[in-house]
């Protein structure tokens, strides 16, 4: 608890455990530092051996946009929307659209 407050988690002696993903995933953005979570750079993927598609942030495909050398090498396939969560917390699965 202590590293959580402190924003310093690598100087926990375990592991941080958090009750749910959305939990989990506010708390990295305040720990990240003071950044704005609509201004945040993230990237959701599903595994590391499954890279030919995955979720950005709205922020990262304004990057995108405005870099000829990312246009391409990448590509975006839909229109930014918000994570979804379910009821107990947990992020939605990957579906198989966008």
């Amino acid at each position: 608890m202590n590293a959580l407050t402190s924003g310093w988690v690598e100087t926990a002696k375990m592991s941080v455990f958090l009750p749910d993903d959305r939990m989990a995933i506010s708390t990295a953005l305040r720990i990240y530092g003071p950044v704005d979570p609509c201004e945040a750079k993230v990237v959701r993927i599903k595994n590391t051996q499954m890279l030919e598609r995955f979720w950005i942030s709205e922020s990262l495909c304004v990057v995108i946009r405005a870099d000829t050398e990312l246009q391409r090498k990448l590509e975006i396939v839909g229109e930014p929307r918000e994570m979804q969560f379910d009821v107990l917390g947990g992020l939605a699965s990957f579906g198989t659209k966008n």
